[in-house]
């Protein structure tokens, strides 16, 4: 029998940008400008006018569904798993659009598609710059900032066998009592929870910390820019030693590191599954990087090149290589789709 898996917490529209006009911006927003030029992927929360400006400049943009928990409800439903999934924004062209995705959503007496849980209310878009395999995230979002919790779907996890979450960099540390709350529901829960992480405010450390003293991890991801957060310092130590350390110190079952290179895994609880978790979802993330998850996709992704690390597989530590997709349809999400059905595969 298929799990139950919810995710959450957030949604929103990403409006993926590959051209952008970077010419004559003047010094009070030359720092945006700045964070774009640079490499690597960045998020970063800024203000209304930061916002609208940023998006005068756009010049071409794809809308898509957005926000890490919906960003894995939908790599789920590509992959044929139908997910419930955190909804706090649900506007009628956001429900009408998850319509189509194989999706249920939580109402107040159980689940119900997408369609008949609309409300009024207010949803935002958020502006993802991509150049090749690298995105910088800029984000105008009060639900997100404010930690609008979804409380029919809250309510909904009594049924659940696996929860995946994420958002909480995007939370403003004057509702860090939101955070406590969620905390402190999930103390006692009856299912297994995966954090991922992310880059942004510091109640994202401050999440990891409070869930953790209540126990309530049980799998942690993250990529290379966010292992300070959790006290990963690679130039002290090797990488099994530190997602040892995490596991160890924080009592988490399975600890994983996703690049676009390669995936790392601890866990005390190492098993062949684990490893044919990561590696299915290695193919179905490449899939995803081709445009979607399907039967052609995935034989697609396939032909794609491994890169050219070994694979690992001793005692309690594996490492296995990613696949190369020189040109991807969409950088934004693909972190969400590997994190969640690594996470769905390890644990059903």
């Amino acid at each position: 029998m298929m799990k139950k898996i919810f995710t959450g917490l957030f949604n929103n529209w990403d409006s993926i940008v590959n051209s952008i006009d970077t010419e004559d911006w003047s010094r009070k927003y030359s720092h945006l400008r700045d964070i774009i030029l640079a490499g690597g992927d960045t998020e970063t929360l800024i203000s209304k006018n930061e916002f609208d400006f940023l998006l005068s400049r756009v010049r071409e943009k794809v809308k898509t569904i957005g926000g890490n928990g919906a960003n894995a409800a939908v790599a789920l439903s590509e992959a044929g798993i139908t997910p419930v999934m955190s909804c706090p924004a649900r506007t009628r062209d956001m429900l009408e659009k998850l319509q189509n995705c194989g999706i249920k959503i939580a109402g107040p007496k159980g689940m119900i598609s997408p369609a008949d849980s609309i409300i009024s209310g207010e949803d935002y878009e958020h502006i993802a710059v991509e150049n090749g395999n690298f995105r910088h995230l800029f984000t105008y979002d009060k639900i997100t900032e404010e930690c609008v919790l979804d409380y029919d779907f809250l309510r909904s996890l009594k049924s659940a066998d696996l929860l995946w979450i994420s958002g909480f960099h995007l939370v403003s540390g004057d509702f860090k009592n939101r955070i406590k709350e969620l905390g402190d529901l999930l103390e006692d829960r009856m299912f297994k929870i995966h954090l991922e992480l992310g880059r942004g405010t510091n109640m994202m450390e401050f999440a990891f910390k409070y869930l953790t003293k209540r126990n309530a991890i049980n799998s942690l991801g993250f990529d290379e820019s966010e292992i300070d957060i959790i006290g990963i310092k690679p130039h002290k130590m090797n990488l099994k030693d530190g997602l040892e350390m995490v596991s160890e110190k924080n009592n988490i079952e399975k600890v994983v590191l996703h690049t676009s290179n390669f995936v790392s895994t601890f866990s005390i609880a190492m098993n062949d599954k684990f490893i044919e978790a990561a590696e299915r979802a290695v193919d179905m993330t490449a899939a995803k990087s081709l445009g979607f998850i399907n039967e052609n996709m995935k034989m697609e992704a396939k032909e794609l090149p491994l890169s050219g690390l070994n694979k690992i597989a001793e005692d309690n530590f594996m490492m296995i290589p990613a696949r190369i997709n020189p040109n991807p349809k969409q950088v934004t999400g693909l972190g969400d789709c590997f994190s969640v059905l690594d996470f769905y595969y390890s644990f059903s």
